[in-house]
């Protein structure tokens, strides 16, 4: 006879519906033989089933114990008193044990000077009130160098039984490489930030909308009494109505920024007025296109070439009076080198300029 194991279960049911159709007097003999295969064939059926049921809850423990194990995030269950009962690998790596310690591990071992408290304290408000709770610790006794963490505490479910749980599953997330990133982001701000003060160029940024930040020379280039009230203007506010081309300033300041933009870059001079008496000013302006926070802005960098363009006039005017002259002018090194002369030396001595300029200090005795 085959054995009900040997019977595939499609096979075995139908078996089974067999039997249970077929009627005996209740004298017959065979009544009992055949409510023991009916009940032979029932056993065997919950049998498989239990047993398919073992095997699925098996590949899944084993699944999710892998999932535990090799999980890139370090994972631990600490008690009230903070002992270790339980890690995952990464966990173990992280710490730099080997997890057959697990049981005579205390975290505090490798915690900075007074974050042991501060975990005590977390793992106790958790269990008490069974919310999640985030802290940031140090690790400083691991074979590395600091580690910095952040701790997600969350209670462990508690038994069927009822009663409280007694202790916490917790997500030890590595942060140091982001808190490097944050200590090098607010070096840079801060070299940004002085490079951006200490310039004695009036420096601003700007978008379409209008200033939204500038440094301490562009408050007193401007006259303004704070950096928040120069942000409450527009380019065109700092400026006469019109330019000196005769375009409007608000026009033209649209135009430029725009280019800048656009381009990148953008170099022109521009006629502009203090905000506290009105004073109009020429100043070089140049524009250029940065990112900041994902958008695209305007950084300009403004000098008063107010001084500047006066000695370029007076010097505009010296070159007149030298060219136009009636008297004969002839300018000289410290060692008597010619460097120039006038027309009027030139129609005295004969001399043309262009032959002046070899600096031969001779032609001074020349008897032409």
């Amino acid at each position: 006879m085959t054995r009900l194991s040997q019977i595939p279960d499609g096979s075995l049911s139908d078996l089974l519906a067999a039997l249970r159709r077929e009627t005996l007097d209740a004298a017959d003999p065979r009544q009992v033989v055949q409510e023991l295969q009916v009940h032979q064939i029932e056993l065997e059926l919950q049998n498989r089933e239990l047993r398919a049921a073992r095997q699925a809850l098996e590949k899944s423990r084993d699944t999710y114990a892998d999932l535990y194990d090799f999980a890139p995030a370090a994972y631990a269950t600490l008690t009230r008193a903070g002992r270790i009962s339980r890690m995952n690998l990464t966990a173990a790596q992280l710490l730099g044990v080997d997890r057959a310690l697990v049981p005579d591990l205390v975290l505090s071992t490798w915690l900075a000077p007074g974050d042991w408290s501060a975990l005590l304290a977390g793992l106790a408000r958790v269990l008490d009130h069974g919310a999640e709770e985030s802290i940031y610790v140090g690790l400083e006794h691991t074979p590395q160098t600091r580690r910095d963490l952040r701790l997600v505490i969350r209670p462990e479910h508690p038994p069927a039984t009822g009663e409280p749980p007694t202790a916490c599953r917790v997500v030890l997330l590595d942060i140091t490489a982001i808190k490097q990133a944050q200590a090098a982001l607010r070096r840079s701000e801060a070299k940004f930030r002085t490079l951006f003060e200490a310039t004695t160029d009036a420096l601003m940024l700007t978008d379409e909308q209008g200033f939204f930040d500038c440094n301490q020379a562009t408050l007193a280039l401007f006259g303004c009494a704070s950096r928040d009230a120069f942000c409450a203007y527009h380019p065109a506010d700092v400026s006469p109505p019109q330019q000196p081309c005769g375009t409007a300033s608000m026009t033209l300041a649209r135009q430029r920024i725009a280019f800048a933009m656009q381009y990148g870059h953008c170099r022109f001079e521009w006629m502009h007025q203090r905000a506290d008496n009105r004073q109009t000013f020429i100043a070089e302006v140049l524009l250029d296109a940065v990112e900041i926070d994902g958008k695209v802005a305007v950084m300009a960098r403004v000098h008063d070439i107010a001084e500047r363009k006066r000695i370029e006039q007076q010097l505009r005017l010296a070159a007149s009076v030298f060219t136009h002259a009636w008297e004969g002018i002839m300018i000289t090194a410290a060692d008597g080198a010619i460097i120039d002369v006038n027309e009027a030396f030139s129609r005295i001595t004969g001399y043309h300029r262009d032959a002046t300029h070899c600096g031969r200090p001779c032609l001074r005795s020349s008897r032409r």
